[in-house]
């Protein structure tokens, strides 16, 4: 793990002090046993406008930009390892968004090309058989926009989630997409793990909530007075898109969010009901398709004018 500047500068410092060589050229004498007792001697003779001090906080900073480089960099290398592997949760979603809509895919599973297989080649990567479209009719084809995979909820087998994209929202495949999909996660997966795909619309959820707000900027319905709109909803709104794909909903962050809406003073969260069970969210929930909308029309939300009187 990558050092901060100051234990780099401090280091140093210690280091510098504990030469007897350099101690005897500057005339002083270090009679110190710890790295805390060397670091305190320095700081009593070399202050920080020193040029001895200048010098080693230029090296610990390009010492510190090193390690945090070569710490992102085994990060990024463990992120691309756990992803490749085959059969691993990240597997599933990558390539899941590589999927090509109406494009025939060959079954050969060796990891090099194997110009003799009747149907053609086939390792992780993908590959197609019609090898001849451009970017944009391959980026036309892959209707796969969002994929997130999980254990099923009995232990055997995965859940694989897929959505696409509806206009800046996610939105499921149709029943001949998803039948597609299905055949294709079925010809590639590793034999004997049963696939669950789940493509569905968006989970429904009513809210209750209470408002005070200032009634200099919002009226008694929650609309701006100057400007138009429904603050709290559109907090509302932009809080349920920041979630992301199968994303949690959770009662801290939507009450974070609404409080920042123009003219709201205090959020009281009284509920959240997942409309197609009745189940009532306790403080999390992330949904079964992958992605949830409020529907303000099945919604209580009561404002409360937060009149503010002098002491």
């Amino acid at each position: 793990m990558a050092r901060t500047i100051k234990d780099i500068a401090d280091g140093m410092k210690a280091s510098f002090v504990q030469n007897s060589k350099l101690m005897e050229a500057y005339g002083l004498e270090y009679s110190g046993e710890t790295n805390d007792d060397a670091v305190a001697f320095y700081k009593a003779h070399f202050p920080g406008v020193s040029v001895e001090s200048v010098l080693i906080n230029i090296v610990a900073a390009c010492v510190a930009v090193v390690e945090n480089m070569m710490d992102w960099h085994k990060k990024e290398v463990d992120t691309a390892i756990a992803r490749e592997r085959y059969g691993h949760a990240g597997w599933y979603e990558k390539m899941a968004l590589k999927f090509r809509y109406g494009e025939n895919l060959s079954v050969n599973y060796s990891e090099e090309r194997d110009d003799e297989a009747d149907d053609g080649d086939f390792a992780e990567s993908v590959e197609y058989v019609d090898g001849d479209l451009t970017a944009e009719e391959i980026e036309e084809l892959q209707i796969v926009k969002y994929a997130y995979c999980e254990d099923d909820n009995d232990g055997i087998g995965v859940r694989l989630k897929v959505a696409k994209d509806g206009n800046g929202s996610f939105a499921p495949l149709d029943s001949a997409e998803k039948s597609a999909f299905n055949a294709y996660i079925q010809r590639i997966k590793p034999a004997g793990v049963p696939v669950a795909v789940i493509s569905d619309g968006a989970e429904a959820l009513s809210l209750g909530l209470t408002i005070y707000y200032n009634p200099l900027v919002l009226d008694k319905d929650g609309t701006r007075i100057y400007g138009g709109g429904k603050p709290v909803e559109e907090a509302v709104t932009g809080y349920i898109h920041s979630i992301g794909f199968n994303g949690w909903f959770t009662e801290q962050a939507l009450v974070d969010a609404v409080q920042e809406a123009d003219g709201v003073e205090i959020v009281g969260f009284d509920y959240a009901i997942v409309n197609a069970t009745g189940e009532t969210i306790p403080h999390r929930h992330r949904p079964d398709s992958g992605h949830v909308r409020v529907d303000f029309n099945d919604c209580e939300i009561e404002y409360i004018a937060n009149v503010k009187v002098r002491d």
